[in-house]
């Protein structure tokens, strides 16, 4: 299923916000937000894809506030996501 560009903004948006909150109880009201979204997402996208997003959101969890290894959360949040828009946007058979 195509997910409408702004929908992809948002998510991308939110997680943007989680990893580089100053601390993880700042975030949590976006984090609230990005994982009901992402759950209304559940049934709309392939099971590999809905993993990819949720690796994201784990991985961008990890990174807010001042944490060690921050960058590395950060890397790996991206990575997930950039598989997740890569496997949402690929061609239906």
């Amino acid at each position: 299923m195509k997910i409408e560009a702004n929908s992809l903004v948002e998510l991308k948006d939110l997680l943007d916000k989680i990893m580089h909150a100053p601390t993880k109880s700042s975030s949590n009201q976006d984090v609230k937000k990005l994982e009901f979204k992402s759950s209304m997402l559940r049934k709309a996208v392939a099971p590999y894809a809905y993993e990819k997003l949720s690796q994201a959101i784990i991985y961008s969890k990890q990174a807010s506030g001042q944490v060690k290894d921050k960058q590395h959360w950060i890397d790996c949040s991206f990575r997930a996501w950039y598989l997740f828009e890569r496997e949402i946007k690929r061609p239906v058979n």
